[in-house]
């Protein structure tokens, strides 16, 4: 499912989670602060979605997920499969963060629930140019 014609400078963010009121709440979120928005309820229809959509710029993925991967093995996949997209996990279990020596970029975990203020903030962060990203732990005015 796809929503909103484009986001900031057209990003598209593909949010993959089995709970649809997860999925529906993020969603919600994000298409109301200017993302196109595709979401997927485990990694068989994320992998799918990255393979046919190259306006997809980041996956907000959760960790534990039902399907082929978890969000380790997701993020590991995009890393080799598409490179230009960022990958962002969230869980509500203890996470120790660790992927393949191959990957070459680090992994980041949020924790559920969500604070949906902070999660805006690093996605403009991780999304932005350099000259556009808001500082760490703040958002720009």
């Amino acid at each position: 499912m796809t929503t909103a014609p484009s986001g900031p400078a057209g990003d598209t963010i593909l949010i993959v989670d089995d709970d649809p009121l997860v999925r529906a709440t993020l969603q919600e979120f994000l298409v109301g602060r200017g993302y196109a928005v595709e979401t997927a309820p485990d990694s068989h229809g994320a992998t799918a979605r990255l393979a046919s959509n190259p306006r997809i710029r980041m996956v907000l993925t959760d960790v534990v997920m039902p399907g082929p991967m978890n969000g380790f093995e997701l993020h590991d996949w995009a890393a080799k499969a598409r490179p230009d997209v960022v990958v962002l996990l969230m869980s509500g279990y203890p996470i120790r963060t660790g992927v393949s020596e191959d990957v070459p970029r680090p992994v980041r975990v949020l924790r559920k629930p969500l604070a949906l203020r902070e999660l805006g903030d690093e996605i403009r962060r991780l999304l932005a140019t350099p000259d556009e990203a808001p500082p760490p732990g703040g958002s720009r005015a």
